[in-house]
């Protein structure tokens, strides 16, 4: 017969069993806030409206991912929302405020426009002058500046030369590639302006894109395009062309920058737009940001990076 036990004698071994009850629960936490800490960076890592396999590109600042959502969002000036019409406005308020053009790049523009203005003898104001939009500049600017492997720049669209001024002021070690039609007759003496500006370091090409961006790209295959800027012909067709073409000197990680899309008028939103988001929905492009100014959408730009290049034929 076995005698009773005396509840005194229980309360050590009851508290060895709370002891040992209140470890493993605090281990059973601890294990599942890291199993919730794994998941959660796992689900920060990609950005939620990333298209399938975005995360898997591989490419340098890859924008649907955490590190390189951040660091575009620093480019741009404000936090970038790919699909999305964004507002310029902000960036003309915002970033231009705090980070405005630096001296350098007025330093030249001062005598550019001085020379403009005696080109045009007729008065007329040239057809586009993308200057005028300093956010957009500014965001421009900051890309060929913070991006350090950053040297050679491919443009269809010339005009007066103003883009390529900033392009070619950034950075000393920058190379511009310029193919315009040449029709607006301030173009050319511009040209000779920007090249007497900077020696050796800008090649312009006059005609069709269509017809001598092919006929360079078969010359010079070795060339690679770090930034590949379409603002030459804005129907579909041509935008298209221009960007099928340059594409095949990009590489995936190559900076792809539309103008004039997002933009009120209806031939562009149509045209190219249409060459912009289809080429997203392809993934021959990951979107980074796109705004427009205001909500009549008028005057905007999209930009990118390249994820596949065309091959040479």
């Amino acid at each position: 017969m076995v005698g009773k036990v005396e509840p005194r004698l229980l309360f050590p071994f009851l508290w060895v069993l709370l002891f040992v009850g209140i470890l493993l629960i605090s281990k059973g936490l601890h294990f599942h806030e890291s199993l919730l800490m794994t998941s959660s960076k796992e689900v920060l890592n990609v950005h939620p409206l990333a298209p399938i396999n975005a995360k898997h590109v591989d490419l340098i600042n890859n924008p649907f991912t955490l590190e390189g959502h951040m660091f575009w969002s620093s480019i741009v000036g404000m936090n970038i929302t790919p699909g999305i019409f964004d507002d310029c406005r902000n960036l003309a308020g915002e970033l231009t405020s705090r980070h405005p053009l630096p001296k350098v790049f007025h330093d030249m523009y001062g005598p550019f426009k001085s020379k403009l203005k005696t080109v045009l003898s007729d008065g007329k104001p040239p057809e586009g002058y993308s200057l005028k939009y300093k956010g957009e500049s500014l965001v421009f600017w900051n890309i060929i500046t913070r991006i350090p492997h950053i040297e050679t720049v491919c443009e269809t669209g010339f005009n007066t030369g103003s883009g390529t001024l900033l392009w070619l002021t950034a950075k000393p070690n920058v190379h511009v590639y310029s193919f315009d039609i040449g029709d607006h007759p301030y173009a050319k003496p511009m040209a000779d302006y920007i090249q007497e500006q900077f020696p050796g370091r800008h090649n312009i090409t006059w005609g069709d894109s269509t017809k001598t961006l092919p006929l360079f790209v078969k010359k010079n295959p070795r060339i690679q395009c770090d930034i590949i800027y379409v603002d030459g012909g804005h129907t579909y067709a041509v935008s298209k062309k221009d960007f099928e073409n340059f594409s095949k000197l990009g590489y995936t990680g190559s900076v792809v920058i539309l103008d004039n899309y997002p933009d009120y008028r209806l031939t562009f939103m149509k045209d190219l737009g249409g060459m912009w988001e289809d080429n997203r929905r392809l993934m021959n492009i990951l979107e980074v940001f796109k705004c427009t100014y205001g909500r009549m959408r008028k005057q905007g730009f999209s930009f990118g990076l390249l994820t596949k290049t065309t091959t040479h034929t």
